[in-house]
């Protein structure tokens, strides 16, 4: 008996340290993406950069080829209103946010940034938008029995 009640304990600290661990991490996560809105807000091409996965800045070489490259496709991101996270996938050292997003025209996205984790810091490897479609779901009829 005191071996399973043991067994019970080591159960709920495991899940309890693990939604311990996932709360940190969605917040982590919401802090990175926060500040990267608010360095395109402020076009601070150094600090949306330093955001990035070294695969990232390899690619664009330095902050001002990445922000020119953002302010090129992605417009939701340098022209943010609100954003709001709406769902997050925690898989070990990576994850991917969901973010919805309202920008100054009144025009809705949504962004999915792909984030890396990276000697304990969280960065951003990727991000799609794409216009959010808020179309109503065709139901089927029911059949009468």
């Amino acid at each position: 008996m005191k071996k399973i009640m043991l067994a019970i304990v080591l159960c709920l600290s495991v899940s309890f340290a693990s939604a311990d661990s996932a709360q940190a991490n969605t917040k982590a996560i919401s802090v990175v993406i926060g500040a990267l809105f608010d360095s395109l807000q402020k076009g601070d091409a150094k600090a949306a950069f330093e955001l990035q996965t070294p695969d990232t800045k390899r690619l664009f070489s330095t902050p001002e080829k990445f922000l020119e490259a953002i302010q090129g496709c992605c417009n939701a991101l340098t022209n943010t209103h609100q954003a709001s996270l709406a769902d997050l996938k925690l898989s070990g050292l990576n994850a991917a946010a969901t973010v919805l997003i309202i920008d100054r025209s009144g025009g809705r996205w949504v962004a999915v940034f792909v984030m890396e984790q990276h000697y304990g810091v969280w960065q951003i490897d990727a991000c799609h938008t794409k216009p959010f479609e808020n179309k109503p779901v065709k139901s089927k009829p029911r059949k009468s029995t």
